[in-house]
């Protein structure tokens, strides 16, 4: 069976079985929440007549009750819709569905929005598709102070937004934003830090008097752990025998700490280094509860006042993960780990797919095979 999903207001349709031979199909029709949940299974001699018919059922659930149809007159604009997303402000996947946003994502939400140029905010919903939203991104890119960074946080921006209308009730369609996601698969590159600007980092973090600020970024630069990887790690998943850490854990509100990580491939057990193990080591305290002891705010205040102001340097912390992504696949003669992608994926807890598409072109050419093998 093949589901489809999203798109059409708040329904769902799965194919039981094709149409063939001029016999109809078998479609099964469900749209509603919670208790309003209903289903249905129908004929009909196509998917385009199928949806139609969930369209129907979706728009009559909702006027009984009460609520606007799905057919934009909540918002006909890309821009209506992006602030309808903002003002739900909840996430959608994992342990943070439907809870709302943490202050420091809220923030960042509402900058990438902010940051899109206005002819894109007051583009109809339904003039939208894929080659425009990849005409879009090329011209964001091409900006001197934009790059693939910012062209993928407003294609994850407009995407969530998109999932959010689907499932409000808004006429969108799910599909423009996958299909427009091969206009950024380059966007995924995220600028690293060079090599030299890196030492001198890790020189001024090993004189900070900020223990708790240089264990974080001694942590990132060490091991590419994430942000909130790194704050949520607590001294049970530090084995210094071993010199291995057990990531299972993030800390991204002040509250607390969530177990798991950012996807199903995060939770890994990874080597340190021999100079981390050694920082580690001689840390002072009991080695009890969290190492860094910092929440992702304080953490975010004290990267801008030491790098970004008193060290001079505009970089993120999440580049730091990008940089030792790049060193592990690099080839020792380049001064690299020299790991297959296959390896290095999952030292960083990523899948395969994606982890190519940011790395690979550290890989060196193809070299020739001459006459290959016996035949």
């Amino acid at each position: 069976m093949k589901t489809k999903s999203g798109g059409y207001g708040q329904g769902t349709l799965t194919v039981k079985r094709e149409p063939s031979g001029g016999k109809p199909g078998r479609y099964w029709l469900r749209w509603g929440t919670g208790k309003d949940q209903r289903a249905e299974t129908v004929d009909a001699m196509n998917l385009t007549e199928a949806r139609r018919m969930l369209a129907e059922r979706v728009g009559a659930h909702r006027a009984m009750q009460g609520r606007a149809p799905a057919s934009g007159a909540v918002g006909d604009t890309l821009g209506a819709l992006l602030d309808a997303w903002l003002a739900n402000g909840k996430g959608t996947k994992g342990e943070g569905k439907g809870k709302p946003w943490s202050p420091d994502t809220r923030e960042t939400n509402t900058a990438r929005v902010r940051r899109m140029p206005e002819h894109w905010k007051a583009t109809k919903l339904a003039d939208l598709t894929p080659s425009l939203l990849g005409n879009w991104y090329r011209e964001l890119e091409r900006q001197p102070s934009i790059g693939p960074a910012s062209t993928m946080a407003a294609h994850k921006a407009i995407s969530a937004a998109i999932n959010h209308g689907a499932r409000e009730g808004w006429d969108v369609n799910t599909d423009v934003t996958k299909h427009a996601s091969i206009y950024v698969s380059e966007g995924d590159r995220v600028e690293e830090i060079p090599d030299d600007d890196l030492a001198k980092i890790k020189a001024a973090v090993l004189a900070c008097t900020d223990r708790k600020f240089a264990t974080y970024v001694i942590l990132g630069a060490g091991t590419g752990c994430r942000k909130a990887e790194a704050l949520g790690l607590d001294w049970k998943s530090v084995d210094l025998d071993a010199k291995t850490i057990w990531i299972r854990a993030k800390r991204t509100a002040p509250g607390g700490i969530q177990s798991g990580t950012k996807t199903s491939r995060g939770y890994r057990i990874i080597p340190i280094p021999d100079w981390l193990a050694d920082y580690l080591k001689a840390l002072p305290g009991e080695h009890t509860g969290l190492v860094v002891g910092l929440t992702p705010s304080d953490a975010g205040q004290r990267w801008v006042k030491w790098v970004q102001q008193d060290w001079g340097f505009s970089y993120h912390y999440h580049q730091m993960r990008h940089s030792f992504g790049s060193w592990l696949i690099r080839p020792k003669t380049d001064g690299g780990a020299g790991l297959s992608m296959a390896d290095a994926a999952r030292h960083l807890g990523e899948d395969l797919l994606t982890f190519a598409k940011r790395y690979a072109h550290h890989q060196r050419d193809f070299q020739p095979l001459g006459a290959g093998p016996a035949w």
